[in-house]
């Protein structure tokens, strides 16, 4: 047979092979294919180990290379093959073109057949194209090509982080096996099912041909030959190497992945155990034909009689995040049975399974109303060859899950389709029957974290057992503690405590009852004395971690004068019954306010009086009071209409609809004193929450401006707390604000000065326009710090100096390293704790142009 040789720089489309499998399915002989690519004359062929080999149901018997002889034409059965190796962790195979088609040997240097030379993964960058060329076995019969780029490297422990290379191309299930080239047409990697452990699109050519999930039906339900759905995968081609050479040198062998010892968590409290003396602790008893289960001899047992049967026996607790240790033992097999666990069991058609078989596999199943998807599909394991007792170790923790069988790591898994359920044991049978298995010493435990530090926003820091982050409201460093994950991410996770086990020395008694679910206070188990050290602490960390700055010195964290009742604004959110509410720490539900420690006297006389059913026609309800003890309070809904209410107490009243606002009761605004300097400040104007600190905060300003004058610019200028004290100082005062109330409090409080102006607009729109050059700028953005065009519209005016007041100290951070990059210099940083229980900090930083 002729086959078309290419030249360097053609597409190789004759190096690439279809091969055709037959092999023994539930007694009938059954076919498939896949693809390969020819890498040598002499007939060696690199393809996927699942399509060389197969797999527990479909075992590969008789291999059959198909070849290319033209683009428009299906290829030809031409060689019948053997594998020389196998890796089935990599799902790579080398195969050898080793007898004609009538079973004659042949000499394989004989075969002078066109092959591709093999290319460097290494080398590949995002971006860069690739082709796929293989037989789809979808749509037609010859062979296709697909062309794409390298999206993205996925790391797998044991192969390093480039142990798959995704692209955007879309590879059909049949090209599994084939040929992936780089730009000069030289293999740079497999296309492979394994998929890095993704689903990207519907399976559309699936032939179930075993009854693998044990419903009684062979169905779309049940794993499928390796012929069929969408990957988005490369095994990359260095990867392959070893079995290549290996090949080359005439060596004969089958590589099985080496499996870790893991350090096996060991969770927290055990809230469970069980050596099955006891007979009376709950679990079933029964005794059927096809199946039994039941006590003896300090054991418990599962008989299952019958074929394609499983039988789960679990202890009726619910629970989310759990570390699970059981000991099995085979006490009679039926050759291919498996037994194992599960976990967050619904019921029949709902729950995960973790198990091996009696003939060397292991799989991890989920079961979603009644549908099995495998998350890892049963793989051999020489470990579990003979295996006649079995210690089980499951971890189901958030979206991950881990299986290890005698300290050895089996595999892990991501999935987030069952939140919680209960937690047990299972034996069960394929097409044998017969399989008993015994159960000893099982428990599981609550899922426990040791905190190593505070950080930013309120959380304390830990590691779960696979090494990613986990972050923890209400804890300290040194806790352990028991936590159920609430959020999982790529790189870390969020949890919820649950339970203290190992406390702080340090930790006292929250004041307020509401502390472990609102999310306004973080730390009111922590004594005030460590808080500022924590914030120091965490100011300076933020500093370096997101700023860059390599040896950041907070000069020093001046202190509230009140740990309580410091607040001169309190806002609400209104529940449909009119109660008014906190959001809660997740931010996502409000609940009803019971008490709260944080605001002013008066404030806390007047927000319990609001609760009514008229309430509920508003969003938000904000309560407000200066030094003198007058209260405004401030109602937004979305209608002008307002419901009859009655409020006894003498306040003022605003209603807010929109833009709009209505005074109901006394004035539209408030008079606050700071450092016995009046501010006119409206019901929808910010002001500075805490009166002490904000005196504290002006004072910072006005030192680090000692000795400056010219032109102050002063940007997020608010109802003109800093200009108002500057305004003596400079010749040339600039204000820029985008709240118009706040614009009209500032003209009302910087009245008296001529050399004032105000821009009422957003800082980055009006900046750029502004034609002066500052000798001094104040800068007091929101928390998500400047927005970029008004940074880059201040480097163009190189102020000589910053004064950059700070709510958030990470975008702070953010903005420094920017500053600094242009070349200034961060001189002094001063914390003002404006927000005690709290892990807000303030902070006044002072920066000097180089």
């Amino acid at each position: 047979m002729e086959v078309p040789a290419f030249a360097e720089g053609e597409v190789p489309v004759s190096a690439v092979v279809q091969i055709l499998v037959e092999g023994m399915v539930e007694g009938y002989i059954e076919e498939w294919s896949g693809s390969g690519t020819i890498i040598s004359p002499d007939g060696l062929i690199l393809t996927n180990a699942h399509v060389a080999v197969g797999d527990r149901f479909y075992r590969a018997d008789r291999l059959t290379i198909a070849l290319t002889v033209a683009e428009d034409k299906p290829p030809v059965p031409a060689y019948m093959a053997e594998v020389v190796q196998s890796d089935a962790g990599m799902d790579i195979a080398v195969i050898r073109i080793a007898y004609d088609l009538s079973g004659q040997r042949i000499d394989p240097s004989s075969l002078d057949l066109p092959f591709v030379q093999l290319g460097n993964s290494d080398d590949l960058r995002l971006g860069d194209p690739i082709s796929i060329l293989g037989y789809p076995g979808i749509g037609g019969d010859t062979i296709t090509l697909t062309s794409g780029e390298v999206s993205g490297f996925t790391s797998q422990a044991g192969y390093g982080n480039r142990a798959f290379i995704k692209t955007s191309a879309t590879i059909a299930g049949g090209n599994s096996g084939g040929l992936a080239t780089d730009a000069d047409y030289k293999i740079i990697g497999i296309p492979t099912q394994v998929g890095a452990g993704e689903i990207t699109g519907d399976i559309v050519d699936c032939r179930p041909l075993a009854d693998t999930n044990r419903d009684g039906l062979i169905n779309q339900y049940d794993t499928c030959i390796p012929t069929g759905g969408f990957i988005n995968a490369l095994r990359p081609i260095n990867l392959a190497i070893p079995l290549i050479n290996a090949a080359v040198e005439g060596k004969e062998g089958f590589a099985v992945a080496e499996l870790p010892e893991v350090e096996l968590p060991t969770g927290g409290s055990i809230i469970y155990q069980d050596d099955f003396s006891d007979t009376d602790t709950g679990w079933p008893v029964e005794k059927k034909s096809d199946e039994s289960y039941f006590f003896k001899s300090g054991r418990y047992y599962i008989v299952v009689e019958g074929a394609n049967n499983i039988r789960p026996i679990t202890g009726g607790e619910i629970l989310s995040d759990v570390v699970i240790q059981l000991d099995a033992r085979v006490e009679r097999s039926s050759g291919t049975g498996d037994f194992g666990v599960v976990c967050r069991y619904q019921d029949g058609n709902n729950m995960y399974m973790f198990e091996i078989t009696q003939d060397a596999y292991y799989a991890v199943y989920k079961m979603v109303n009644g549908e099995w998807y495998p998350l890892i599909d049963y793989t051999y394991s020489d470990m579990l060859e003979g295996l006649t007792d079995a210690r089980f170790n499951v971890t189901c923790i958030g979206n991950t899950f881990t299986f290890a069988v005698n300290g050895k790591l089996l595999g892990e898994v991501n999935d987030q389709s069952i939140a919680s359920g209960d937690y047990g044991f299972f034996a069960g049978t394929f097409d044998e029957t017969g399989n008993t298995i015994s159960f000893d010493k099982y428990y599981h435990m609550d899922y426990s974290v040791e905190i190593t530090s505070l950080v930013y926003e309120g959380f304390g820091f830990g590691r779960l057992p696979d090494g990613k982050a986990v972050f923890v409201p209400g804890v300290l460093p040194g806790e352990m503690v028991r936590i159920r994950i609430k959020e999982e991410k790529k790189r870390h996770a969020y949890g919820e405590l649950l339970e203290v086990l190992k406390p702080s020395e340090d930790r006292i008694s929250p004041l307020c009852q509401h502390f472990s679910t609102c999310g306004g206070c973080h730390y009111q188990h922590i004594p005030y004395h460590q808080q500022l050290e924590y914030k120091s602490k965490i100011f300076v960390e933020q500093l370096q971690r997101m700023g860059g700055i390599e040896d950041p010195t907070l000069y020093k964290m001046i202190p509230c004068e009140q740990e309580w009742k410091y607040r001169n604004n309190l806002q609400f959110h209104v529940l449909g019954n009119g109660d008014l509410a906190f959001m809660d720490r997740a931010k996502a539900h409000p609940f009803k306010v019971e008490e709260c420690h944080l605001p002013m006297d008066e404030i806390t006389k007047i927000w319990p009086l609001l609760s009514s059913g008229g309430m509920s026609a508003f969003k938000r309800v904000e309560v407000r009071q200066n030094e003198t003890g007058e209260v405004l309070l401030k109602m937004e809904s979305a209608q002008p209409d307002l419901p009859e209410m009655e409020i006894a107490a003498s306040i003022s009243v605003v209603h807010v609809y929109g833009d709009d606002q209505v005074v109901i009761a006394g004035d539209e605004k408030l008079v606050m004193t700071v450092l016995g300097r009046e501010f006119s400040c409206s019901a929808s104007s910010f002001f500075q929450t805490n009166f002490s600190s904000a005196e504290k905060l002006v004072q910072t300003v006005l030192e680090m401006a000692e000795g400056l004058s010219g032109t102050l610019m002063d940007l997020y200028s608010g109802v003109g707390l800093f200009s108002s004290f500057l305004a003596d100082k400079f010749d040339q005062i600039i204000a820029v604000e985008a709240s118009p109330s706040a614009c009209v409090d500032f003209s009302i409080n910087l009245d008296p000065y001529d050399h004032v102006s105000l821009y009422q607009s957003p800082v980055e729109k009006a900046l750029p326009k502004i034609d002066s050059s500052p000798h001094c700028v104040v800068i007091d953005p929101p928390r998500k710090g400047m927005h970029r065009y008004a940074m880059d519209a201040l480097l163009e005016k190189k102020p000589p100096t910053i004064i950059y007041v700070s709510c958030n100290p990470s975008t702070l951070a953010r903005d420094l390293k920017k500053l600094i990059a242009f070349g200034y210099e961060l001189q002094r940083s001063v914390g003002i704790d404006m927000f005690p229980q709290t892990f807000h900090i303030e902070s006044v930083n002072l920066l000097t142009l180089g």
